[in-house]
């Protein structure tokens, strides 16, 4: 069984990239979700699900699957880089708004 889940979860992280690579952004999205179905612990599924979800302008979902990289994988230095850049812009955007408050 495991096997089998192993495999589903193969076939439909490479229809991810193969349809990620003509950009269709959304199809890839939901190709990597089903690869996760089959196998959670997939880093790389998780990584391009949260690329391509900051790039459909949800970056909630890609904060979530970035969390989700990070707690398999604490060391990995491209899901820190990638949330920091989904979080920096609105951070810099309140201390924007904060600054002309009190401006």
């Amino acid at each position: 069984m495991l096997y089998k889940r192993r495999a589903a979860s193969i076939v439909w992280r490479a229809r991810g990239v193969k349809v990620d690579a003509i950009n269709h952004l959304k199809a890839a999205r939901s190709a990597f979700t089903r690869a996760l179905k089959f196998d959670p612990g997939n880093v790389f599924a998780l990584k391009s699900s949260a690329r391509l979800a900051r790039a459909l302008g949800d970056p909630d979902a890609a904060l979530a699957d970035l969390a989700a990289v990070v707690a398999l994988d604490p060391t990995n230095a491209e899901a820190y880089m990638m949330r920091a850049t989904i979080q920096l812009p609105t951070a810099s955007r309140s201390l924007l708004q904060q600054r002309l408050q009190n401006w």
